[in-house]
């Protein structure tokens, strides 16, 4: 007995749910990676900001992580200040 498995995408390959943001599928936390590449840095700029507490980190277990949230206050501190 062989079953059929439909196809969950319609016709043309798009699905009708949006696609979540890696930063959503993992409850808003972001890797040091994703900080990295969207503030055009490296990743061990983003720990130092981290460290320094510039930059809210959230460690789980070993790993460090970065809240959207307190990315985008860090970029707001970091817009308010203008140039110095």
């Amino acid at each position: 007995m062989t079953s059929k498995v439909k196809n969950r995408t319609p016709k043309g390959g798009s699905s009708t749910m949006p696609k979540r943001t890696r930063d959503e599928r993992n409850g808003g936390f972001l890797t040091l990676e994703d900080v990295a590449d969207e503030l055009a840095v490296t990743e061990r700029m983003v720990r130092r900001l981290c460290h320094s507490g510039e930059l809210r980190g959230t460690h789980i277990g070993k790993l460090l992580r970065v809240h959207r949230d307190d990315l985008n206050d860090y970029v707001s501190r970091q817009r308010g200040e203008g140039w110095r």
